[in-house]
């Protein structure tokens, strides 16, 4: 797993032996995120999930789970709602986006491989556009 908490450390993981796939991800966010203003470019986070992070990792990392809703519910009962606002498949890997408020924006690269957790890449192929 591979935390990326501003710009400068977003940069530093393209210089890293990567997936080319996730690269190319990475590097789009980049000059993205370098487009927008300042404060939103120090309140992205990135959570580079690859294939044998167990879901309880990914919920240490952040402090929430994306399995567990606002009021409590687990992904797979029918009143599970997802907390996400954007679930993509990128093909071999899933961006999932939450934004917290109108400033911090977290997003979520899960490796879509046959090694990952069961319960995220159950949610991403769920809920993916």
């Amino acid at each position: 797993m591979l935390s990326l908490f501003d710009t400068p450390s977003l940069e530093r993981a393209l210089t890293l032996p990567l997936d080319p796939k996730l690269r190319r991800l990475l590097g789009e966010r980049v000059t993205h995120i370098n487009a927008l203003d300042f404060d939103v470019r120090e309140t992205s986070y990135f959570l580079i999930v690859p294939a044998g992070c167990a879901a309880a990792d990914v919920a240490d990392e952040l402090g929430w789970s994306v399995l567990i809703d606002l009021d409590g519910h687990l992904f797979g009962e029918e009143s599970y709602r997802p907390l996400h606002d954007a679930l993509i498949d990128r093909g071999g890997w899933f961006e999932l986006l939450v934004t917290a408020g109108n400033e911090a924006v977290f997003t979520l690269l899960i490796e879509d491989d046959e090694g990952a957790d069961p319960d995220l890449i159950a949610l991403c192929r769920t809920y993916a556009n």
